[in-house]
């Protein structure tokens, strides 16, 4: 038995409504990734620029920090397939922080 990594120069992708989307490599590939509408990927961008809501007193689910972070577009399209695969769990109940503590640390 041998342990095999996927190719970290690959694109990774998201099945959405019956289609592939490529994850955007880099800044340059955002705007033509068109998994994301433009209202959801200015409210990311703002997200991504630090405008987030405050931080709840109890702990977060993922479905909770991904949508005050990035929204709820990028939650339902990007994140909710991911960590449903990953994680064969449920991101609006799965703890933040215990799935996916360094991303909660950034």
């Amino acid at each position: 038995d041998e342990l095999v990594l996927a190719d970290s120069t690959l694109p990774r992708f998201v099945y959405w409504k019956e289609k592939l989307y490529a994850l955007p490599g880099g800044i340059n590939d955002l705007v033509k990734f068109n998994l994301l509408t433009w209202p959801g990927k200015i409210r990311a961008g703002l997200g991504a620029l630090g405008f987030v809501d405050p931080k709840p007193q109890e702990e977060e689910s993922v479905q909770q920090f991904v949508t005050r972070h990035l929204g709820a577009e990028v939650f339902e399209r990007i994140i909710d397939p991911f960590v449903s695969g990953v994680y064969a769990g449920n991101p609006r109940t799965l703890s933040m922080k215990a799935a996916l503590k360094k991303v909660k640390n950034l």
